[in-house]
């Protein structure tokens, strides 16, 4: 049965649609609008004014002198006479309680209760067909999809939708798709992940995005036009939500900062877009809202952009499936704290505070259950060149002194107040390569020893399923035997 076949009461159908056009008389009085984009001819996006469909259910119907008001309060006696939506039947369904706006107290509602109830319907009807047609004249269309929406809502379908999140830095010779049959434990809806895939966003996305977030204020998030060349797409049946895309996206950054070490790659929020196209603005996905926004103007800055070639993409695929459960579920005990520190490193604005985040994502891993009968900064160099030793792109006298430097500074900012510049510039760091580096490289290296320990302690848990502990006693093991 179509959507539109709900009601075998066309009378009652008929008699509400007199009622909205009567309140979207009534209202378009006010001339209130907002700014939307949509696109044009030659793949531009022009900015334009609708009304704004909130301001249909604002006024007080029942104190206004204006004399269209009277037919919505003869329909509404009729509705109450009648009881032809019978609202007794909805009282057991919280949607239809929250749309009528009627206490969970209240068992059986009175006329004057009732009366409210049904203006309040015909003003979200009102509300809802005007948001359709984009202006103060509806269609028949308009109303129809209005009244199946409103009068007979459903709180069990979900709906497709589809979430954006625009990729900072980042650039691909082409697009692709993602894994996307993740098992979501521990989120609060039961979304199915349809598709993801990291392509350029197409012209309606973008308008959608600049609607949804007012171009003029995109900047204060971090993102700007050269931004939405390449962004995160996800599918999903759903019910509106952006606790799971949200997340999805911010486990595909961190495999791709994982993936390619040495490289910086953000993302913005995450912006919703309905399935449904609002004809008005041409065939543009309707803006649902956005995401909060993790992003910062990180710390270490990007110097170059993140490119994923054509031949590195079917690796990065594989290794998104690999890993992608891992990534994206913050309570898995075993890898929780190691990637939320990697990500924090991120979120810096100084790089002390890198170095202070990368050492415990250090000592959540490496160190991990190493007792306190131990050298801590010994056990590190042994553990860490037995991990990442063949991994590293210098000597093992230089990945010893890397892991002195790290320990050393962490150590001087956290007791010492100092500054990583104050550091370096007491000449107390061990030299890497023949030299020191800069504050900036210093974080940068912080990072990717953090990084390559994590992505070591993942391969071998997909493998094997070898956790954190179980490795590091292996590693204990093989530095004995070596001995």
């Amino acid at each position: 049965m179509s959507l539109f076949d709900v009601s075998e009461d066309f009378e009652l159908k008929e008699k509400i649609k007199l009622a909205v056009d009567a309140i979207i008389e009534n209202i378009s009085k006010s001339n209130k609008t907002t700014e939307i984009y949509k696109p044009v001819d030659e793949g531009d996006i022009d900015r334009v004014e609708i009304p704004v469909p909130e301001r249909t259910i604002s006024p007080e119907y029942n104190n206004s002198p204006d004399s269209e008001i009277g037919i919505v309060t003869e329909i509404v006696e009729y509705m109450i006479s009648s009881d032809s939506i019978r609202i007794e039947e909805y009282m057991s369904f919280d949607i239809h309680r929250q749309y009528f706006h009627l206490d969970e107290s209240i068992e059986e509602p009175d006329r004057d209760q009732k009366r409210e109830a049904y203006i309040e319907l015909l003003k979200r009807v009102a509300a809802s067909a005007v948001k359709y047609a984009g202006s103060y004249e509806i269609d028949q269309n308009d109303f129809n999809r209005a009244y199946a929406e409103t009068v007979f809502p459903s709180e069990e379908i979900p709906t497709m939708q589809r979430y954006v999140s625009p990729l900072v830095n980042f650039r691909s010779s082409e697009s692709f798709e993602l894994y996307s049959n993740i098992h979501l434990d521990g989120y609060q809806w039961d979304d199915r992940i349809e598709k993801i895939e990291i392509t350029p966003p197409n012209i309606y996305e973008i308008a959608s995005i600049y609607t949804t977030h007012n171009w003029d204020l995109l900047s204060d998030s971090g993102i700007h036009e050269a931004d939405l060349d390449y962004c995160v797409r996800i599918k999903a049946i759903t019910r509106p939500s952006f606790v799971t895309e949200a997340e999805i996206t911010k486990a595909v950054v961190t495999a791709l900062r994982l993936f390619k070490l040495y490289k910086v790659v953000d993302y913005g929020k995450t912006y919703a877009q309905q399935k449904g196209p609002l004809y008005y603005r041409n065939f543009c996905f309707d803006p649902v809202g956005s995401s909060p926004s993790d992003y910062v103007n990180q710390t270490p800055r990007p110097t170059e952009d993140y490119v994923l070639s054509a031949d590195e993409i079917p690796a990065f695929q594989e290794f998104w499936e690999a890993h992608a459960e891992v990534l994206l579920t913050d309570s898995n005990d075993i890898f929780s704290e190691p990637i939320r520190r990697y990500r924090g490193t991120f979120q810096k604005q100084s790089y002390e505070d890198v170095v202070v985040d990368s050492v415990i994502g250090m000592e959540s891993t490496i160190l991990k259950d190493l007792g306190t009968q131990n050298s801590i900064l010994f056990r590190l160099k042994l553990r860490s060149y037995e991990l990442i030793g063949e991994e590293v792109r210098f000597s093992k006298d230089d990945l010893w002194n890397l892991i002195d430097n790290i320990y050393f500074s962490r150590s001087e900012i956290v007791h010492g107040g100092k500054s990583l510049e104050e550091i370096i510039e007491d000449h107390r760091f061990e030299q890497i390569d023949g030299k020191e580096p800069s504050p900036r490289q210093f974080a940068n290296l912080c990072q990717s020893v953090l990084a390559l320990i994590i992505r070591e302690y993942l391969t071998v848990y997909n493998q094997s399923e070898t956790n954190i502990t179980e490795k590091n006693k292996q590693l204990d093991n093989e530095i004995i035997s070596e001995d």
